[in-house]
C-alpha cells in the first residue's frame, strides 16, 4: 500500500467521523476553557489588589473600582480562555452543521428510493395483476412472522381489543381489534384533509393504538401532499397457533422535510 493510498484512508475516515471528533474537540475545550479562567482569576485578583491600593495611596484617586475599570484592568488576562472558548463554540457549530448536510442528504436519498420503490410496485401491479401482487404480499407477511415469532417477542396489551396485530414497520406485536385500528386511522387522515394538520408522525399513530413510539417515529410520517396513512392488513397465523393481523404500509412513512 503507498504512502498516498495511506494518507487518503486517513483523510476518509476523519471526514466520516468529523462530528465525533469535533465533539469531543468541544468537549475538552469547555474543560479547558474552565481551567484557563480558573488560573486568570487569581492574576486579576493581584491587577486589582495592585489598583486599590494604589488608589489608596493617591488621594486624588480615592473612588470604588467600577465595573468598567474592572473590565480595562483584567481582560487581558481572560484572553486565552475566551480564544479557548471561541474554538470551543466553533466545534460545536461545526459538528452541527455537518450532522445537518448528512442528514439532508439522507433525507433526498430516502425521497429519492420511496419513489423508485413507488414506481416498482406500481409496475409489479401492471405486469403480474393484483390478484398475484396480493399473494406476494401475503407472502412477505408470512415472513415476516416466521423472522420475528410471536414466542420470542412480547405482546403489548393496548386494553383496546384482544386482537392480536403484528406492525411490520417496528416488527412489533400488540392486541387490539380491527374497528379501533381503522378509526384511528380514519381520524389522523381526516386532520390532514381537514387541514388541521399539515402532518402526523409514525409515532401518532403508535400513540393512538396504545404502543410507545419508536425511535425514529418523530422523524418520519405521513402528510396530504405526498400520501396519507393507507393501512394493508393479511391475516396469518402466528408460531403460537393464534391467528394475527398483519399490518403493512401501502403509503411508506417518509421523512418530514
Amino acid at each position: 500500500m503507498s504512502v498516498q493510498t495511506i494518507l487518503k484512508t486517513i483523510v476518509r475516515g476523519l471526514e466520516k467521523e468529523s462530528p465525533a471528533i469535533l465533539t469531543g474537540l468541544g468537549i475538552t475545550g469547555i474543560a479547558t476553557t474552565v481551567i484557563l479562567a480558573v488560573k486568570a482569576t487569581p492574576k486579576a485578583l493581584y491587577i486589582l489588589q495592585e489598583e486599590e491600593s494604589a488608589r489608596y495611596a493617591d488621594e486624588s484617586r480615592r473612588e470604588p473600582i467600577s465595573k468598567l475599570d474592572i473590565l480595562k484592568l483584567t481582560w487581558r488576562c481572560y484572553i486565552p480562555a475566551a480564544l479557548v472558548g471561541i474554538g470551543t463554540a466553533g466545534c460545536f457549530v461545526g459538528a452541527h452543521s455537518i450532522n445537518l448536510r448528512r442528514n439532508a442528504v439522507l433525507a433526498g436519498l430516502y425521497t429519492v428510493s420511496t419513489e423508485a420503490l413507488k414506481e416498482y410496485q406500481e409496475k409489479i401491479i401492471e405486469t403480474i395483476g393484483q390478484n398475484k401482487e396480493n399473494k406476494i404480499r401475503e407472502a412477505i407477511a408470512e415472513d415476516h412472522l416466521k423472522e420475528n415469532p410471536i414466542s420470542k417477542n412480547q405482546v403489548l396489551v393496548t386494553g383496546r381489543g384482544k386482537v392480536l396485530f403484528y406492525d411490520s414497520w417496528s416488527g412489533r406485536y400488540f392486541e387490539s381489534d380491527m374497528e379501533t385500528v381503522r378509526k384511528i386511522q380514519n381520524d389522523l387522515n381526516h386532520e390532514l384533509l381537514s387541514g388541521q394538520e399539515a402532518y402526523f408522525p409514525l409515532n401518532s399513530f403508535y400513540q393512538d393504538l396504545g404502543i410507545p413510539g419508536i425511535k425514529s417515529g418523530e422523524d418520519i410520517g405521513w402528510s396530504f401532499d405526498e400520501g396519507m396513512l393507507d393501512l394493508k392488513f393479511t391475516t396469518k397465523i402466528a408460531d403460537n397457533g393464534i391467528p394475527c393481523i398483519v399490518i403493512e404500509y401501502k403509503i411508506q412513512p417518509k421523512f418530514f422535510k
